[in-house]
């Protein structure tokens, strides 16, 4: 196979999702776990998020490397998205939960084709606020409020 029968885009967006499976894994393993816990703690589920990534993106990766590109495809959308994940896992702790998820979706919106940039903000602080209220307050989680300002 040559390098020029390979599609690109899927291949590094397959390699991407790996790397962060790798940072997720990287993260769970700096969870102290109380001797509560027998088996099950609360790093399992970070462990289980970090082998599913790994395994898509494998998945991707695979398929990008053994097929041939589509045509009118392009890296632009991927990229977009990819640049949104890397962007939250960098400003999760300065800036807190809502805001670093919210231009995550807005990143991720963007790079399946919207262009509506005010009502996806919006729907990305929407959606990030509940969330966090759910995990925080309902499950008892701490999600990152944020030290940059505080």
């Amino acid at each position: 196979m040559t390098s020029s029968s390979r599609n690109w885009p899927e291949l590094l967006l397959g390699l991407g999702i790996i790397a962060l499976g790798l940072v997720m894994a990287r993260e769970a393993m700096g969870i102290n776990v109380s001797p509560i816990y027998a088996k099950v703690g609360p790093a399992a589920f970070l462990w289980f998020a970090a082998g599913l990534l790994a395994l898509c993106g494998a998945l991707v990766a695979w398929h990008g490397h053994a097929s041939p590109p589509a045509a009118g495809h392009e890296l632009y959308g991927p990229a977009v998205i990819m640049a949104g994940l890397l962007l939250s896992v960098f400003t999760l702790e300065p800036f807190g939960f809502i805001p670093a998820a919210a231009v995550l979706f807005l990143l991720t919106a963007h790079g399946l084709g919207s262009r509506s940039w005010m009502r996806d903000l919006l729907i990305g602080v929407v959606l990030s606020a509940v969330a966090y209220v759910l995990f925080s307050k309902g499950l008892g989680l701490r999600l990152p409020a944020g030290t940059l300002f505080t």
